[in-house]
């Protein structure tokens, strides 16, 4: 009948549609795997580019020790004020070692992590791993580098993934007291959570208050540079490098390192490592592969004095702001009226944890570490 042949030429008609949709469909997706592959193949390409162009080199005069081992008294005697070094497979058993690789992360429940930005850990994951992103000039970009001091403090099964080095650890000589100091002050503090592509990293700076601190590398590789405070850098060369990114002061910055003789130390640090920086060192890290690491500022009595006077001089002295001040200084003064709220609160706070050390270090007339 004419009703039951109209029936069979609609489904007809329908099955056709469906398997012209499907097609497309097909093709489109073929296409999208075909473009993601190449993504993937270029981005793989732009990597080995990148760390042949960036491996270390021996153009460093001084070298970091690499050691196996660091016990508290020889760390406090001989190492803490003025030499740094690193521990290497000092995170071999560490949770965090197959916690916190980015395929983990992404799927744990670590993606619920708010980071100070306010952005979750497992969007800013998947932002990383978009190959699009991966080794190219982009990388460079803030977005796609993070060093997040709130996620540690405000998810605490974080903490539990990686261990407080024996030779700052309570107990030790030189046991670091910032956490509490930090605690005190209500303030997220001392502790970093540190994720990047490649291309990513830390610019040229000092850590807050002069601190020492030790910086261990879960996942990944990076490029360090460190230069000693002895070294006398102009004020106009550090507001310049300061508002450098890491791969911009590795492609303009590094080269007048090496043609003024600077003294500085240039290394690469690799997954396991865990280096240890003195009070008052200038650095700077550039990620030679996605990584993701773990650090902490130190105060002990020990580096105090460097601390607390650089406290009391209100953190950098380049950071004090003037009637005469250039237009390019105007970025400071943020900075500096943050930095005086927390000194102000943390010496009032050091007055009445460490009363002691702080009389002793009031009566010596340290010089400015800055200089």
């Amino acid at each position: 009948s004419k009703r039951k042949f109209s029936k069979v030429l609609g489904f007809a008609v329908f099955a056709l549609w469906c398997s012209f949709l499907w097609t497309i469909h097909l093709s489109k997706e073929q296409q999208r795997l075909e473009k993601l592959e190449g993504h993937l193949r270029a981005a793989s390409e732009r990597g080995v580019a990148f760390n042949r162009r960036w491996e270390e080199t021996e153009i460093s005069q001084f070298r970091v020790e690499r050691l196996i081992h660091m016990d508290p008294e020889t760390f406090s005697k001989d190492y803490e004020k003025t030499v740094p070094f690193i521990l290497e497979n000092a995170t071999a058993y560490w949770p965090a070692r197959s916690a916190w690789s980015f395929a983990r992360m992404g799927k744990t429940s670590h993606r619920k992590v708010r980071l100070k930005n306010g952005k979750k850990l497992g969007n800013f994951i998947d932002l990383l791993q978009n190959p699009v992103n991966q080794y190219t000039r982009q990388s460079c970009d803030p977005k796609y580098s993070i060093i997040d001091n709130a996620a540690l403090n405000t998810f605490p099964d974080l903490q539990l993934d990686y261990l407080t080095p024996p030779f700052c650890a309570l107990g030790a000589p030189s046991a670091n007291f910032l956490p509490r100091l930090m605690g005190r002050m209500k303030h997220f503090g001392s502790r970093y959570l540190i994720l990047g592509n490649a291309g990513g990293g830390a610019s040229f700076h000092k850590d807050f208050w002069n601190t020492a601190f030790w910086n261990a590398v879960v996942h990944g590789r990076k490029r360090w540079v460190l230069i000693p405070p002895s070294e006398s850098l102009s004020i106009d060369r550090l507001a310049a490098w300061h508002s450098m990114s890491a791969l911009e002061w590795f492609e303009q910055a590094y080269p007048q390192v090496l043609s003024e003789r600077i003294k500085h130390y240039s290394f690469n640090a690799n997954a396991g490592d865990l280096l240890f920086v003195p009070a008052s060192w200038w650095h700077v890290t550039l990620n030679l592969e996605p990584s993701v690491g773990v650090s902490e500022n130190m105060l002990t009595d020990g580096n105090f004095p460097i601390v607390f006077n650089t406290a009391i001089c209100l953190g950098f002295p380049w950071f004090k702001i003037s009637p005469g001040t250039p237009v390019g200084y105007s970025y400071m003064e943020k900075s500096y009226t943050v930095q005086r709220k927390q000194t102000d609160t943390a010496c009032s706070t050091l007055n009445r944890m460490k009363p002691d050390l702080v009389r002793l270090t009031c009566c010596v007339n340290a010089s400015d570490p800055m200089i």
